[in-house]
């Protein structure tokens, strides 16, 4: 009898333990959230951290200012190309170099996007305890590091990355000066202004300081006691930090650097149009894209939210007061980029978090995470599946020949591991909504996409490598030149990284202006294909091989080398000229 009831008691814990294996789990990370937030930062922006080159149109020339003044030795003033940068100021690349002395170079810049996204991910579940609770805050960073448009920039080296951090390591001390009154919280996140400064300008004092002034504003209407002395004493302790760097940079970089840095970058893009030019509703229809898939359950509640606004739920109006200042913020310049809203992402979150926990027993809340739920199950059915196809549909779209379906490959193998486990998770995930725990149901759907985006790292990035990162073309380009031998663009400066891989700190430009006084004299000419006609029109190409046509990006580039002073001979029945006696003649042909 009592052998027999032993039996059954194992039995029935071992029934026990596999239905409640999940459950088990997420006591485990209950327990120890940061631990848990840390580990998916180290298997999703850790791990894939050097699987492709870099990439247009910001990383390779972000990592090669960071390259030239580390070789240069000029910390003070951005190098680029041999000439002065003054597009950006330097933090960024100051910090990719302190990188590059532990990682390798090529990945420098994006160990910083590494790190700051992490600091992020800490600030953001930080300022979801403030506003609620540990799970509250879980549930933010898991939405935030799903989003599309943060799951693609914590993974590439670029400042808007690091921008963010500031931002939102501003608001959360802003937040704590607002909880507690003590004057440091107030100090630190103007503080953090003035780094933010020095990463990507004014910008990262006046999004900040314009909710700050909303916010204390926005106390008269809620019967609060409003403080208004720190916003003029504010702003000078983030100028004086950027001033450090500002005031010792005008006087090495000159005249000209100081009116570009303090005058045409800041509020020319304002007053004249920029570059990325758009229309002032751009980010109103741009950013549920960006923000998808969780901007389905924004939208699908709004009228709830609406509701909370007017209550003047106090943890919800300061979150969406942020975004709303950053959306009107960056609406009003002409240059528009999708990016540029990046510091809004972590009180986006923030707010879907709540959502999902304050209206947890809404009908409409199940149905809008479930529209999600199966969104995200059709993106990962089309990740999985589209290697399976791509054999019958290359034939007709020769740009699918980059994708290979080798069985041999373990990549295409392991895009199924993190693919079944995701779908796996999406089944768990209606259960969930079937019973109407939503928080847990999103925390499943935001692991299932993060699961997605380590399909598209382990398959799909390292094949459109090939075509996106100049790595490959430059490998072409010292397999087929000499020893010592020279390099030139044609027509423009390329920011593909061609200065990095080829060693280069100045690669010259030559224009048909040049060209018609001297023709080139280089060993090799880099041009765009399409720029190919128009230079046979000031230069036949009687001197000049076309070694090979190399895709970068969503260019391709022609490599013209020099031919031996053989081939040049059969080419033309002159003497070869000399670039430097005046009488160079080029025969037509």
């Amino acid at each position: 009898m009592e052998s027999n009831q032993e039996i059954n008691d194992v039995q029935s814990l071992a029934e026990k333990k596999g239905a409640s294996l999940f459950t088990i789990i997420q006591k485990i990370i209950s327990r120890h959230p940061i631990m848990f937030i840390i580990l998916l930062w180290l298997l999703f922006v850790v791990l894939p951290i050097g699987n492709r080159g870099l990439w247009a149109p910001d990383e390779p020339r972000y990592l090669q200012v960071a390259w030239e003044m580390t070789h240069t030795g000029s910390y003070l003033v951005p190098i680029m190309n041999g000439e002065i940068y003054a597009e950006k100021p330097p933090l960024f690349f100051w910090l990719t170099m302190v990188a590059a002395k532990i990682f390798a170079f090529e990945t420098a810049s994006r160990w910083v996007s590494a790190f700051a996204s992490l600091g992020i991910l800490l600030l953001t579940f930080r300022l979801g305890v403030m506003s609620k609770d540990e799970k509250t805050g879980l549930t933010a960073v898991l939405v935030l590091m799903s989003t599309s448009l943060f799951t693609l920039l914590m993974t590439t080296g670029n400042i808007d990355i690091t921008l963010t951090f500031f931002t939102t390591a501003s608001l959360f001390f802003f937040l704590k000066w607002d909880g507690r009154q003590e004057k440091k919280f107030l100090v630190l996140a103007y503080g953090a202004c003035g780094l933010g400064i020095l990463a990507k300008g004014p910008v990262a004092l006046l999004v900040p300081w314009l909710s700050f002034v909303l916010w204390e504003s926005g106390k008269y209407f809620r019967h609060e006691k409003a403080s208004f002395a720190h916003l003029a004493w504010g702003p000078a302790v983030a100028l004086a930090i950027a001033a450090l760097w500002v005031i010792p940079a005008c006087i090495a970089g000159g005249r000209e650097y100081t009116r570009t840095i303090l005058f045409r970058q800041q509020f020319g893009r304002v007053i004249r149009s920029a570059p990325h030019s758009r229309p002032v509703f751009y980010y109103f229809l741009n950013f549920p894209l960006d923000a998808l898939p969780w901007f389905i359950v924004l939208a699908g509640v709004a009228p709830v939210i609406k509701n909370a606004v007017r209550d003047r739920q106090r943890e919800l109006l300061f979150f969406g007061l942020w975004i709303c200042t950053i959306l009107v913020f960056f609406s009003l310049p002409s240059g528009k980029r999708e990016r540029y809203l990046l510091p809004l992402y972590p009180a986006f979150s923030i707010i879907i978090a709540h959502i999902v926990a304050r209206w947890s027993r809404r009908r409409d809340t199940t149905l809008w995470l479930r529209i999600c739920a199966i969104l995200v199950l059709v993106i990962l059915g089309v990740l999985m599946l589209f290697p399976a196809v791509v054999p019958i549909l290359k034939d007709r779209f020769s740009v699918l020949s980059i994708f290979p379906f080798d069985l041999a490959d373990w990549h295409l193998w392991g895009i199924y591991i993190p693919g079944v486990l995701a779908v796996g998770l999406i089944r768990q995930a209606f259960k969930h909504l079937h019973v109407r725990q939503h928080r847990v149901a999103c925390n499943l759907v935001a692991v299932s996409l993060l699961l997605g985006f380590a399909i598209v790292q382990l398959y799909y990035i390292p094949h459109v490598d090939r075509v996106k990162s100049a790595r490959y073309a430059s490998q072409t380009i010292r397999s087929i030149l000499p020893a010592g031998g020279s390099v030139a663009f044609y027509g423009r400066r390329f920011d593909n990284g061609w200065n990095f891989y080829l060693q280069r700190a100045k690669i010259p430009v030559i224009t048909d202006e040049q060209i018609s006084h001297h023709p080139p004299h280089y060993d090799l000419i880099i041009l765009r294909k399409k720029d190919l006609p128009k230079l046979k029109k000031v230069m036949p190409l009687t001197r000049y091989e076309i070694a090979a046509v190399q895709p970068v990006g969503s260019k391709k580039f022609v490599l013209l080398k020099l031919k031996s002073a053989g081939q040049a001979a059969r080419c033309t029945p002159d003497k070869r000229p000399s670039i430097f006696d005046g009488s160079i003649t080029v025969n037509a042909t």
